[in-house]
């Protein structure tokens, strides 16, 4: 007898969705690689980039982010990962208006994610969300370590340059 979804918590719905759209996006992304090479992945990292471009301002009033720098950054990051990433055991190691570095001890989606998801994919979605919010063309994000890779943490970095 199936599982009586009215009966479920809403964790619960969130993790069986996690466990069904997660995996897709992985076997997409190694579908991708297998037919266009490298050169496909950084395509439909592109296309994460601008969706989260145009999506920044919808996540900026959803999170109630206040800053238009870095930290705003943070703050969507922070609302997106404690409401639909497993609200993972993560902190901001440090912070400031133009550079931010967060450590993810633990992440519920992780466990179904290539390394390309985190260190590709979610980077440009990162990188389309920096640039809007800040205005800053050479905003950076970088994530040099992976728990989808096998790494024991997450490391982002998001880096906002003057000039």
């Amino acid at each position: 007898m199936p599982k009586d979804v009215s009966k479920m918590t809403s964790d619960e719905k969130l993790e069986y969705l996690r466990s069904l759209l997660a995996p897709l996006l992985r076997d997409t992304i190694q579908a991708v690689r297998e037919r266009w090479g490298e050169e496909g992945v950084e395509y439909v990292a592109e296309y994460w980039r601008k969706s989260r471009e145009n999506t920044t301002k919808h996540m900026q009033d959803q999170s109630e982010a206040e800053f238009s720098d870095v930290r705003g950054v943070a703050q969507i990051f922070d609302y997106n990962d404690g409401n639909f990433y497993g609200a993972p055991d993560a902190y901001w190691e440090e912070l400031t208006p133009t550079y931010g570095k967060k450590i993810v001890r633990n992440c519920a989606i992780a466990k179904y994610f290539s390394p390309d998801i985190c260190k590709i994919c979610f980077r440009e979605a990162a990188v389309g969300i920096g640039k809007r919010l800040t205005g800053n063309e050479k905003f950076k994000v970088t994530v040099p370590k992976a728990i989808s890779s096998g790494d024991d943490i997450c490391e982002i970095i998001l880096e906002a340059p003057k000039g």
